[in-house]
């Protein structure tokens, strides 16, 4: 049975060092109607990162938002994180915490299968498109891509890579469950505004 995933189910990504006032984006973000933030902040250091997470956090309280913690199991507990997203080579490295949404990053057939064994929730399937945001070390899967492992795994699939609102429904009728965004939110002038454009491409 698939996971429930925070609605709407477009999950923003941050990354600090794309905009000059995280909190300011991820709170515009929210006013424009986004309910999944997913703090990614890998290279932060403690006790910085379990500051920003508690920031994050009380954002997320005030609009009965769903907050995930990438890569940092201690982090997601100590704030009551809603969510924990690992990826694919931290699979094995302990087991699911009950009552957290469980998500893994995946990037290509085989990953997306050991991450349904390892039990996780959702899938956050990248790169769809080429992007600006990281360095492509893989090739864009396409929407040929997406479409063959979102039919192969019993689990929701999340789409990240490129995808900005024009391409959104196109990756939603290809079989993903729900959009990831980055960059388009991160770097947007009118965060809000990004995020109502994409809900609007993703609404039926």
């Amino acid at each position: 049975m698939k996971a429930t995933l925070p609605s709407p189910p477009l999950m923003v990504i941050t990354n600090r060092h794309m905009t000059a006032d995280l909190l300011a984006t991820v709170e515009d973000a929210l006013h424009g109607g986004a309910r999944w933030i997913l703090m990614r902040e890998k290279d932060m250091k403690q006790p910085a990162k379990l500051e920003l997470a508690r920031q994050l956090k009380a954002l997320t309280d005030r609009h009965s938002a769903h907050l995930g913690v990438n890569s940092d199991r201690t982090t997601a507990l100590s704030i009551g994180a809603a969510g924990l997203h690992l990826p694919a080579d931290q699979l094995d490295r302990g087991e699911r915490e009950p009552g957290l949404l469980m998500g893994a990053s995946v990037h290509d057939a085989k990953e997306a299968e050991a991450a349904v064994v390892a039990g996780v929730d959702y899938l956050l399937l990248a790169p769809i498109f080429a992007t600006e945001s990281k360095p492509m070390h893989r090739p864009p899967l396409g929407l040929d891509g997406l479409r063959a492992i979102a039919e192969a795994v019993p689990l929701p699939v999340i789409a990240l890579g490129g995808i900005n609102p024009e391409r959104a429904s196109a990756c939603l009728e290809a079989g993903a469950a729900g959009i990831a965004a980055m960059g388009a939110v991160m770097r947007a002038a009118d965060a809000g505004a990004v995020v109502r454009a994409f809900l609007k491409a993703m609404s039926p």
